[in-house]
């Protein structure tokens, strides 16, 4: 079979064929006969012809790699990304809104700062940290001075922290750093303790209590405007 194996390879399909049925003859013939039918099975292949076999010659070549598919399809509708983003903050800029940019990652908050170098945003930039969600950046209080290394100068920045037990030392340490802080139940249904909350008063005060240990106190309305630069 190993002859045959290598025919496959090298030869044409018709003279491999040719082959397989030549040798399957004679196995036939000699597991039925005898003595004497051996002998007239040998003297039968020695007269059968020498198939033709094919030769190609072996060429090298750049076989080019690329992927075929059975359809493409189209947007809908095609968006330049910058372009979207700059008109809603030339929009927000023109009502005297302040943008909180929400940074699910490094790359978001890197992405900001780009904002302000490059002139597409020239208000004050204010940080949202969302931390805890499963795609993005985890609720971990060690990830906050290197997200503070990231932001631009002068900034404000805030911690959405999304989750149960592990979001409370990730607030307390935001506080002690000088961060804002945020609560509800859209971020966490669980008190410190971990009992669930009925509303988002107890999250408010848990919340309180937890910045007042830090040693920091709850700006009025007109100091939070002054914070975050807001007429």
């Amino acid at each position: 079979m190993a002859v045959f194996h290598a025919l496959l390879s090298g030869g044409s399909r018709a003279s491999v064929v040719t082959a397989l049925l030549a040798a399957g003859i004679v196995g036939l013939l000699t597991a039925c006969g005898g003595a004497k039918d051996g002998d007239k099975t040998k003297q039968a292949a020695a007269a059968a012809p020498v198939p033709t076999v094919v030769v190609m010659d072996v060429v090298q070549k750049t076989v080019p790699i690329y992927a075929e598919y059975v359809g493409q399809t189209d947007a809908r509708e095609t968006v330049e990304i910058r372009a979207r983003v700059q008109a809603f903050l030339e929009a927000m800029a023109e009502s005297g809104a302040l943008p909180e940019f929400e940074c699910f990652d490094t790359g978001i908050v890197r992405t900001v700062e780009m904002y302000a170098r490059t002139g597409l945003y020239r208000g004050h930039l204010d940080y949202n940290f969302v931390m805890g969600v499963e795609s993005g950046m985890p609720a971990d209080p060690e990830l906050l001075p290197i997200l503070m290394r990231l932001i631009a100068p002068g900034a404000t920045w805030q911690v959405t922290a999304i989750g149960r037990a592990s979001i409370w030392p990730l607030h307390r340490r935001t506080a002690e750093l000088g961060g804002n802080l945020r609560t509800g139940l859209e971020d966490t249904f669980y008190l410190p303790d971990g009992s669930k909350a009925t509303s988002n008063g107890p999250l408010i005060e848990a919340i309180v209590r937890l910045a007042r240990e830090a040693g920091c106190e709850i700006a009025s309305p007109a100091e939070a405007r002054s914070i975050l630069h807001i007429q």
